[in-house]
């Protein structure tokens, strides 16, 4: 695809954003469009809104960059380390291997181009499968839940098909990169996306949720460049055992930090002495 579709792409989305995207109404209203505000709860939610006479703009209490320590004070400690450390786990986990899925499935199936093609197009069925399932399985199983067995799955595929990569029987070759992508999509992917927005207070979210995916964004980009590294210096298989540390770190915080945001009445309670 040529780069001038992307720019076509881009302008096209950022079009729809603007026509058809509401505004947060806290937002409007923490700017004084309190008519805005309104109509924006009217359409989006159904609720009858009528703005006061004698409205007043709230005093500003966006969050700034010297407001990083409330984001680990009180009760934002714990659930910043798991929502920070499972977004960070899962962009790792899938830039070292759902990326290079297609070089993988080369070494799993030799020099046979046909079915290397169509094993890289079945396991990215089953991501979308997982992303498309990730909603309901929060609703019924909770979020933290998840996360956890999102990256236990990971783990347990990235184990098996790294302990066996050239020695996989056909089914296996297509089911173990398949399981890695539906428990990443279903789960750790989903869950430290959720958990990111759901961990901070209002006031705190856009610098929250702006930490963590900066963290992701890293460590994306490491691996993108580590995986190849690795596959150079311990071989294909050896470098997916390595990367298998990295749902495994992700599972554990997930089950020594015991937050879950469906049963924390207090969910939206800022750091000690922060503000609403």
């Amino acid at each position: 695809m040529a780069p001038t579709s992307f720019v076509v792409i881009a302008l096209l989305l950022a079009v729809l954003q603007i026509r058809y995207l509401p505004e947060s109404p806290r937002w409007l209203a923490s700017r004084g469009r309190w008519a805005d505000a309104a109509a924006v709860l009217s359409d989006v939610w159904r609720v009858r809104v009528e703005v006061a006479p004698d409205a007043t703009v709230p005093e500003r209490t966006d969050a700034r960059i010297g407001d990083l320590p409330d984001l680990f004070a009180g009760r934002l400690r714990s659930r910043s380390i798991l929502a920070m450390i499972a977004h960070t786990a899962q962009g790792l986990q899938y830039y070292a291997i759902g990326w290079y899925l297609p070089v993988i499935a080369l070494v799993i199936f030799g020099e046979d181009f046909a079915a290397a093609t169509l094993g890289a197009v079945v396991f990215n069925l089953f991501g979308v499968v997982g992303g498309m399932a990730s909603g309901w399985l929060a609703t019924r199983f909770r979020i933290r839940r998840c996360l956890q067995v999102g990256f236990v799955g990971v783990c347990a595929s990235l184990l098996l098909l790294g302990g066996f990569l050239t020695r996989l029987p056909l089914w296996a070759a297509f089911a173990l990169p398949a399981a890695f992508l539906l428990f990443h999509a279903g789960g750790a992917a989903s869950g430290g996306s959720s958990l990111a927005t759901y961990a901070y207070p209002s006031r705190l979210r856009t610098l929250g949720t702006g930490v963590t995916m900066a963290l992701a964004s890293g460590a994306a980009a490491v691996g993108l460049f580590c995986y190849p590294l690795l596959q150079e210096t311990v071989g294909a298989g050896g470098a997916i055992l390595v990367t298998a540390l990295v749902p495994a770190a992700g599972a554990l915080v997930a089950t020594v930090i015991r937050w879950d945001p469906e049963r924390d009445a207090t969910s939206a309670v800022p750091a000690a002495g922060g503000r609403r």
